[in-house]
């Protein structure tokens, strides 16, 4: 979304790739030069990239919006967040620019939640309350069940099992 020549872009791409925990496989998208464009138009591009080829990412990107991101961060746009109520609506971050591709990992295999990263981006840049934001939660408050008063207990496994339990 900032307009930055050759060699700022390589630049932005080693940042991000080369980052501690990177996993090395972000990929910036030079053509068409999206600079000056809003959120929007690079979502749309982004949407319209994933339709035309599989090897994109279905629902992670990372976008930037300032020249200097280093100290201001990037955005992490996900197209998938899922909502209290089993719904999925856009998600915006901002996080530095040498954690973007361990967030967009980390999101992909669910090894984090999307609300743990804003949360993180509350902490770390002042970002507002997820909690408090009506995309990922609504505002009514919903009652708590209340406790039968049986304890109920379960085993799980994932592991096949040779023989039966005894019941001693």
């Amino acid at each position: 979304m900032v307009a930055f020549d050759n060699q700022e872009l390589r630049q932005l791409e080693n940042d991000i790739n080369k980052a501690e925990d990177s996993t090395d496989q972000s990929i910036l998208i030079a053509r068409p030069n999206l600079s000056g464009s809003t959120l929007r138009d690079v979502y749309e591009h982004h949407i319209q990239l994933r339709d035309e080829h599989k090897e994109i990412h279905p629902s992670l990107f990372i976008a930037v919006d300032q020249k200097n991101y280093r100290i201001g961060g990037v955005l992490i746009v996900d197209l998938q967040v899922m909502t209290e109520h089993g719904q999925s609506v856009i998600g915006v971050l901002r996080c530095g620019c040498d954690d973007a591709d361990l967030y967009c990992a980390n999101l992909d295999m669910s090894n984090m939640s999307f609300i743990d990263y804003k949360e993180e981006e509350q902490r770390l840049w002042h970002g507002s309350n997820p909690y408090e934001n009506s995309r990922y939660f609504s505002k009514q408050q919903t009652p708590l069940a209340q406790p039968s008063g049986t304890l109920h207990y379960a085993w799980y496994s994932n592991v096949e099992m040779g023989m039966g339990l005894s019941r001693s």
